[in-house]
């Protein structure tokens, strides 16, 4: 055996014997033989976020094989309210190991926009700011730290911008931004009255009903519908025009129809007043997203001939205009300027003033008594398809049960026999 050979050997046998100590003095250590043995259980530097919890892990400690759990006294000044760095001691007989905890702030205030993120501002009308909600981890209040800047000038068509920042205490920056538009009020329209002549007597719309497909005249001189942009029928084509009208009723399926349209891929118009559009603000957004169109139905469904006179047209023009704004504001589009008279009762004089405030008055070719209580899926679905006509103009009130039923069958039977659906704001002219 070479001496180089030797010299190996005794190489790696110290080597390996010096491991064995090493190794049965940490296990001796660790047990706690060669002296109590104390650790942290975790990091000994720690970070929490302010007003977050903090996860005490405590410390392990070994003596004589044996793992201690009593008599071991923590102190802590760990409070996670307030920024900065504490400090937990662990005390066991006569010795001590200390953890840090660096309590922090990282993270920005939330803030969150009142009223939509793009609003419409009507010109020459004040910008009044809606503001924020502040919520920062720290609990601080930091409303009066906020920064709002802008430069709407509302005399200015045009888009702006509302830049909205704040800092908490440890410096955490947010921001957020609204669109302020300001648009060509349409609506701040006033009617000169002059309107004595016409004859203001209260006349209900009423109509003869189709057999066999027919059409039938209208039951009002056709010359004054006419000269007053007002109809109640479409086309000689095969086109019917779902129209529904809806006040605001406690019980209504206007919702479920509308998802019985929107599956068959048919467009419907729908007669509201203010306080319904404002009400279901979301579901008016939906509408006008799907393809269908908002029509004005006053603002407090008011017997309009009570207000065709000269004391009374401010609030008839206020009756549309406040409506007309609502679905604008709502939807933020202009909505085709469409009305339809509360109970369909009008005279004369009303359909001057309305055709002169720039609106399109619609009646119906058919109806039913479905206002006034419910009626079975049946008898609503043969009184709907029994009337069929060209140009047919239905009113409908979701308000009732056999409609909402009836209404998918109706739309099949209908397309099956060739008819398509349109909005009434498509049919032409006169």
């Amino acid at each position: 055996m070479s001496k180089s050979f030797k010299k190996k050997m005794i190489f790696l046998l110290t080597f390996f014997l010096c491991l064995i100590l090493i190794g049965m003095f940490v296990f001796l250590r660790y047990q706690g033989v060669l002296g109590t043995y104390m650790r942290l259980i975790g990091h000994k530097y720690v970070e929490v976020e302010i007003n977050e919890a903090y996860e005490e892990k405590g410390i392990m400690i070994h003596k004589n094989f044996q793992s201690i759990t009593k008599n071991i006294h923590i102190q802590s000044n760990v409070n996670t309210e307030k920024l900065g760095q504490y400090e937990i001691s662990y005390t066991f007989e006569n010795q001590q190991i200390v953890r840090y905890v660096n309590v922090k702030d990282t993270q920005p205030p939330v803030m969150t926009l009142i009223e939509d993120a793009h609003m419409i501002l009507f010109q020459n009308e004040p910008y009044e700011e809606a503001g924020v909600e502040i919520y920062d981890n720290s609990k601080e209040d930091l409303m009066s730290k906020l920064k709002i800047t802008h430069h709407i000038d509302p005399s200015v068509i045009g888009e702006y911008k509302v830049n909205y920042t704040v800092s908490d205490q440890a410096g955490n920056l947010s921001e957020l931004e609204r669109i302020v538009e300001v648009v060509e009020n349409p609506l701040s329209m006033n009617l000169h009255y002059h309107y004595d002549e016409l004859d203001n007597q209260r006349q209900g719309w009423w109509i003869k009903k189709a057999n066999d497909h027919e059409r039938k005249p209208p039951t009002y001189d056709q010359k004054l519908m006419e000269q007053y942009q007002t109809y109640y029928i479409g086309e000689d084509e095969k086109t019917i025009y779902l129209t529904f009208d809806e006040g605001g009723k406690d019980k209504t399926y206007i919702k479920e129809i509308t998802d019985i349209l929107n599956n068959h891929d048919v467009d419907a118009t729908y007669f509201l007043t203010r306080n319904y559009i404002l009400k279901e603000a979301d579901f008016m957004r939906e509408l006008s997203a799907s393809g269908h169109e908002i029509g004005n139905h006053t603002r407090t469904h008011p017997d309009m001939t009570q207000l065709a006179n000269a004391q009374g047209s401010e609030l008839f023009v206020k009756e549309l205009m406040e409506t007309q704004r609502a679905i604008y504001e709502v939807t933020k589009k202009m909505p085709p300027l469409i009305f339809r008279f509360p109970k369909g009762d009008f005279s004369l004089r009303c359909l001057a003033m309305v055709s002169d405030l720039g609106y399109r008055t619609y009646f119906w070719s058919h109806a039913y008594d479905d206002y006034s209580a419910d009626v079975s899926k049946e008898a609503a679905y043969n009184n709907l398809i029994s009337h069929l006509h060209q140009g047919a103009i239905y009113l409908l009130h979701p308000a009732n049960k056999g409609n909402y039923e009836a209404m998918e069958d109706f739309i099949l039977e209908a397309k099956r026999q060739g008819y398509s659906f349109e909005l009434v704001s498509q049919i032409k002219k006169v």
